[in-house]
């Protein structure tokens, strides 16, 4: 089994991102990282995690609350993401 990874600049809202794929087999799983701003405690980071893990494609969505952090793995559109976590009134980048 071979595993490629590759890396693509995307530009979302006027923020740059450095999106990781990654392509094992015929699968090409997509991992970006967030900066979330206005978690203040370990309910906000559960509302942030079940929220992104419900968008079409998430395979999976971990949170780093020392450094304020959202991981998510998958298949989807990172914009989804970023407006999922505006709408619940968090920043993100």
């Amino acid at each position: 089994m071979k595993i490629l990874c590759f890396f693509e600049k995307l530009i979302i809202n006027g923020w740059t991102y450095i999106a990781k794929y990654f392509r094992k087999n015929q699968e090409l799983i997509f991992m970006e990282e967030f900066k979330v701003t206005g978690m203040s405690c370990s309910h906000c980071a559960a509302t942030i995690k079940d929220s992104v893990s419900k968008i079409k494609g998430v395979e999976s969505a971990e949170i780093d609350f020392k450094n304020q952090l959202l991981f998510v793995k998958g298949d989807y559109d990172p914009k989804i993401v970023i407006d999922t976590i505006i709408s619940l009134g968090y920043g993100a980048e």
